[in-house]
């Protein structure tokens, strides 16, 4: 496919392509976000969503992950990119208007936004010995700065009430 080498991949935050990242949607403060990290030996150096260019690598800049945070149709309308420089890591924030992306001074705002309340349903108890998602819960693990971390985010309107470890 275009656009899809282990090298300078180029790649689609609207259909993250599996051949090039692994993505992860879940609910964060009231925003639908969607996590996307490259697998293991791709180098991604261009973002995009649809034909619209989002991000292009500059000289000694690499992408790490990015945090997509999605409008309530669940389209793309911020952008949070973490980059690996010379000098250590950086952030860069791009956000969605009429014209197209553009770097973002104001991405709090930006969130705040697209949150969606939501009332609450249920209280659960959180197994933290999970590996899967459960009806309350998204869980997953990834690779983010060379370190594993194993992730756990309460779905809307759920809430946690108290953490366990069920072995």
């Amino acid at each position: 496919m275009v656009g899809e080498s282990r090298e300078d991949a180029s790649l689609n935050i609207g259909h993250p392509s599996r051949l090039i990242c692994k993505s992860f949607d879940y609910t964060f403060a009231g925003n639908a976000v969607q996590l996307i990290v490259p697998n293991k030996g791709v180098s991604v150096s261009k973002l995009m969503n649809g034909s619209e260019e989002v991000w292009t690598a500059e000289e000694e800049e690499a992408f790490d992950h990015a945090e997509i945070y999605l409008n309530r149709d669940g389209r793309a309308e911020l952008a949070v990119l973490i980059l690996r420089t010379s000098s250590g890591l950086s952030r860069r924030d791009y956000a969605r208007d009429e014209n197209g992306w553009a770097v973002c001074d104001n991405s709090e705002d930006k969130m705040l936004s697209l949150v969606v309340i939501t009332q609450c349903i249920s209280n659960f108890e959180l197994d933290l010995s999970a590996s899967s998602d459960t009806k309350e819960c998204t869980i997953f693990q990834v690779e983010l700065l060379g370190v594993t971390t194993k992730h756990f985010y309460p779905k809307p309107g759920h809430v946690s009430s108290r953490l366990m470890m069920v072995q």
